[in-house]
């Protein structure tokens, strides 16, 4: 999968018309940056990969890999088709990293409920994953489906956030402290809060505007 990601990374920015400067300018990355995932160096995160489609005018189911049409287009009058992937954001101690490399399908979503319920920058910015773990009890619990919002480019104060940290996977609420920090917040009370340093490295996926509640019944 990864390979075939690697393909539509490079015939994205191919048949762009764009020179790797302008798609550096638009994704605020440099140059090099663009060259790097053109000749397959280097992989785009998916909050990347949303940026490039918008940029390159492609799916960004399709740069995923999904058999789908290639063109950036318009869902229909009903329905809006959100690409759902198999990795966790833990709301716990970590979880592996989540690379845009592990769509299982298109989720079919009414487009009306979506436009009532869920609060996001763009229907075409939507990705779905799922919360694991209990650190964001009760807010989020272990096997919700996250609506994360791909569009959303800094944090913000006091939201959830679907995030790399290090390297690991994370859904947890960040606060931006006066000194230009960023706390990393767990709802539930038995785990702990960070202050992350300036030597974390940091990567936002998104924000999560939304969550169906896993219940068991």
């Amino acid at each position: 999968m990864k390979e075939e990601i690697a393909k539509r990374v490079q015939q994205a920015i191919a048949e762009s018309d764009l020179s790797m400067s302008e798609i550096g300018r638009r994704l605020g990355i440099s140059p090099q940056s663009v060259r790097a995932w053109k000749i397959g160096k280097a992989m785009p995160s998916i909050g990347r990969l949303a940026d490039l489609a918008r940029a390159t005018g492609k799916s960004l189911a399709w740069i995923q890999g999904a058999d789908v049409s290639v063109d950036q287009v318009e869902d229909d009058d009903n329905n809006v088709s959100i690409p759902l992937f198999n990795a966790s954001a833990s709301a716990g101690p970590g979880s592996i990293p989540f690379d845009g490399d592990q769509i299982v399908k298109l989720v079919v979503v009414d487009k009306q409920w979506v436009r009532m319920n869920v609060n996001c920058t763009s229907t075409r910015n939507l990705s779905l994953i799922t919360a694991s773990g209990d650190s964001m009890d009760p807010t989020l619990r272990d096997g919700d489906v996250l609506f994360v919002d791909t569009g959303v480019t800094t944090f913000r104060s006091d939201s959830i956030y679907v995030a790399r940290v290090n390297g690991e996977l994370f859904v947890k609420r960040f606060q931006k402290l006066p000194n230009g920090r960023l706390m990393m917040i767990s709802d539930n009370e038995k785990y702990r809060s960070f202050e992350l340093s300036p030597d974390d490295e940091i990567d936002l996926i998104g924000r999560v505007c939304f969550h169906w509640a896993a219940e068991r019944i």
